[in-house]
C-alpha cells in the first residue's frame, strides 16, 4: 500500500514515468499498479433517448366513419452503446360504412413490428458492476501481460462496447371485419372474422474475444470451438369466426331478450430452433458456416375451440326476472372422445323494490332484490 501511494502521488503529479494514460504501470520490480481512479458505473452508461412520433386522422359523414394512426419509436437505451436499442412501427386503421338502412360494414386494420436488439455477455456480463473504483479501462498493455498485443481489459464499458448484440425481429399484422344486418326493428345479425398472425426472428454470434482482467489473467472466450451462433424463428396464426344475432322486443309491460350465436377459434403455432457451434468465417456467421455440433429443435402446436351459445331473458315491468342460458363448447384440448361439454343454466329473480307495497322505502332503498340460479 506504501509503494501504491507513493505511486499514485507521482501519476496525480504528472512526474511518473512509464505510467500508461489509463494509470496501469509496471514497476521495476515487475509488480503492476492500477493508478487511475474512475466511476466504473458511470462510465458504462450514458443517457438513454425515447423518439416517439405519432399522427392519427380522423372524419366521416353521417354513414361513413374513419380514422387511421401511425407510431414510431426509437429508444436507445442507457448502456454506453447503440447495441441496447428497441425500434417500432405501428399502423392502425377503422373504417365503418352504412351501406343501407339495414346493412353496416365495419373493417380494423393493425399491424406492428418491433426490432430489439440487446448486449450479450460474452466475457463479462454487463450489468455485473459490482467493481472497485481503481478497475483499470481500455486496453492493457501487451509489456504488463505479456503478450504480443494490447489486450482489451474486461472492463464493463468495453463489455457494452465489444460485445456482440443479438437481435430479435417480431412483425403482427391482425384484420378484423364486422357486418352488421338488422333486418326487423329489435333484430340484428352480427358477423365477426378476426385474422392474426406473428413471426419472429432472433438471430445471436458470440464471436471469440481475447481480453485481460485485473488479476493480469489472459482469457479466450469462448473457448476453441465454442462461439455459438443461433437462429430461431417461429409463427403463428389465429382464426376467430363469431356470428350472433339479438332480438328484443317489448309489449304490455313484458319484455323478452333472446340471444343465439356461435363461436370458433383456430391457433397454429411452429417454430424452428438452431444452434451451431464453431463458425469457419466469425465474420459471416451462418448455419452452414459452423464446423462444430449442430441442434435443430423443430415444433408445432395447434389448438381450436367450437362453441354454440343461447340466452333468453324474460322480465315484467322490472319486478320479476327469469333467464336461461345454454352453450355447448368442444375443445381441441381434450381427449378426442371428450371434447364437448353442454352447459345450461337457469336463474330468476324478483325485485321486490319495485312493489308498489315497497313505495314507503324508496327514499333510502334504491334497489332490494332475491335471486335464485
Amino acid at each position: 500500500i506504501t509503494r501504491w501511494r507513493e505511486l499514485l502521488s507521482q501519476f496525480r503529479q504528472g512526474t511518473l514515468q512509464g505510467a500508461y494514460s489509463n494509470g496501469i504501470y509496471k514497476d521495476s520490480d515487475g509488480a503492476v499498479y492500477f493508478l487511475q481512479e474512475s466511476d466504473v458505473l458511470g462510465n458504462a452508461l450514458e443517457t438513454g433517448v425515447l423518439n416517439n412520433q405519432r399522427v392519427s386522422v380522423s372524419g366521416g359523414t353521417d354513414r361513413l366513419r374513419y380514422r387511421i394512426s401511425g407510431n414510431y419509436s426509437h429508444e436507445d437505451g442507457p448502456m454506453v452503446s447503440n447495441k441496447d436499442a428497441l425500434t417500432r412501427k405501428t399502423l392502425n386503421a377503422y373504417l365503418s360504412a352504412d351501406v343501407n338502412r339495414w346493412f353496416t360494414q365495419e373493417a380494423s386494420v393493425f399491424y406492428t413490428a418491433q426490432n430489439r436488439s440487446s448486449i450479450m455477455s460474452v466475457f463479462r456480463d454487463v450489468y455485473s458492476i459490482r467493481l472497485p473504483s481503481w478497475y483499470p479501462e481500455g486496453y492493457m498493455p501487451a509489456e504488463v501481460v505479456g503478450s504480443t498485443e494490447d489486450l482489451l481489459i474486461d472492463s464493463p464499458r468495453n463489455a457494452c462496447l465489444y460485445q456482440p448484440a443479438d437481435n430479435k425481429q417480431t412483425s403482427t399484422p391482425r384484420i378484423s371485419l364486422r357486418s352488421i344486418i338488422k333486418p326487423l326493428k329489435g333484430w340484428s345479425i352480427t358477423g365477426e372474422y378476426t385474422y392474426q398472425q406473428e413471426d419472429m426472428d432472433y438471430r445471436s454470434y458470440t464471436g471469440r474475444y481475447i481480453v485481460a482482467d485485473a488479476q493480469l489473467a489472459i482469457r479466450t472466450l469462448p473457448a476453441e470451438g465454442q462461439d455459438v451462433y443461433k437462429k430461431n424463428s417461429s409463427t403463428t396464426k389465429y382464426n376467430a369466426l363469431n356470428l350472433f344475432t339479438n332480438y328484443d322486443v317489448k309489449w304490455k309491460g313484458h319484455s323478452f331478450s333472446l340471444v343465439a350465436g356461435f363461436n370458433q377459434e383456430y391457433n397454429f403455432y411452429t417454430y424452428l430452433n438452431t444452434q451451431v457451434l464453431g463458425q469457419t468465417v466469425s465474420s459471416v456467421p451462418s448455419v452452414q458456416g459452423g464446423t462444430g455440433e449442430k441442434t435443430l429443435v423443430e415444433g408445432t402446436s395447434e389448438y381450436a375451440i367450437r362453441s354454440a351459445f343461447g340466452r333468453l331473458a324474460y322480465n315484467y315491468l322490472g319486478r320479476y326476472l327469469v333467464e336461461v342460458n345454454c352453450r355447448y363448447d368442444g375443445s381441441s384440448k381434450f381427449p378426442k372422445n371428450n371434447r364437448f361439454g353442454f352447459f345450461p343454466s337457469v336463474s330468476g329473480a324478483w325485485r321486490i323494490s319495485n312493489e308498489k307495497f315497497m313505495e314507503w322505502a324508496n327514499d333510502w332503498l334504491d334497489n332490494f332484490k332475491v335471486r335464485a340460479s
